[in-house]
């Protein structure tokens, strides 16, 4: 991803990123969605959560330091609930164990362990004392951008449920030519460009500056909703198929014999 230039979608040429905006960014996760809603979790995570936040509050120097290896993929980045940065190789940080997740399993989440930490002032992000402004100052990006994620998810659930609809025979003839699978589809199909339509929309007024904080998490709500739908329509498509080896493209859609 790094090579492509994905790591940092949103950030200028000059610290090594490609300077699209946030529209690119959602069709990005979406599209990786496709095929791994984990591994879009985990890139949205570091190109959002991570890199964009240093873009949008970092000092100069900061972003001089930190950017090109994060956009590069040569450094892994994760953000707290603090406005610091934090350097792996700091004496008396470490992580846990991954948790047992019940969901999102690819994309690993742990508990950051701190003891006796000390940060440098240069580490600082944005103001001392503005810890809150600097993590809701990226929070309406972020949820317009891991919206992607739902997207990504109904698209790839169609991509798995239409060829069964083909090949899966019953009476003498493809499942896909009842109506009741016919409406499925149409219902699934519908929801997601729905969605699709709504999250774009939000992400042209992010580049444009215009979100407003109600149709960011309207958009990720709504996003994240329907493709629990979609994947609960997919299992029941599948029939058998949907039980018998639940894949990981799809959250709940089985892959085909």
């Amino acid at each position: 991803m790094g090579d492509l230039g994905l790591l940092g979608i949103t950030v200028e040429g000059y610290y090594g990123g490609i300077g699209m905006g946030y529209l690119a960014h959602v069709v990005a996760v979406e599209e990786i969605a496709r095929a791994s809603a984990s591994v879009s979790l985990s890139y949205g995570a570091h190109s959002n959560l991570c890199v964009n936040q240093i873009r949008l509050n970092g000092s100069e120097v900061q972003k001089e330091k930190y950017l090109p290896g994060l956009i590069s993929g040569q450094a892994a980045g994760s953000k707290g609930i603090t406005a610091f940065l934090i350097e792996k190789k700091m004496a008396g940080f470490s992580a846990s164990p991954h948790f047992d997740k019940l969901g999102m399993r690819g994309s690993n989440t742990a508990e950051s362990i701190f003891e006796d930490v000390e940060v440098p002032f240069d580490n600082v992000l944005g103001e001392e004392g503005k810890g809150v402004r600097v993590l809701m100052s990226g929070l309406d990006y972020e949820c317009v951008v891991l919206s992607g994620i739902g997207t990504g998810i109904m698209a790839t659930c169609l991509d798995e449920i239409m060829p069964h609809m083909i090949k899966r025979k019953q009476f003498g003839q493809s499942i896909g030519s009842f109506q009741l699978m016919q409406g499925k589809i149409a219902d699934m199909y519908t929801k997601m460009n729905s969605a699709r339509a709504y999250v774009y929309e939000v992400a042209k007024a992010c580049d444009r500056g215009e979100v407003t904080r109600q149709d960011a998490a309207a958009c990720v709500l709504y996003a994240s909703e329907e493709a629990m739908g979609a994947a609960h329509q997919a299992v029941q498509a599948m029939a058998g198929h949907g039980w018998r080896g639940v894949s990981e493209r799809c959250a709940g859609c089985a892959a085909l014999p």
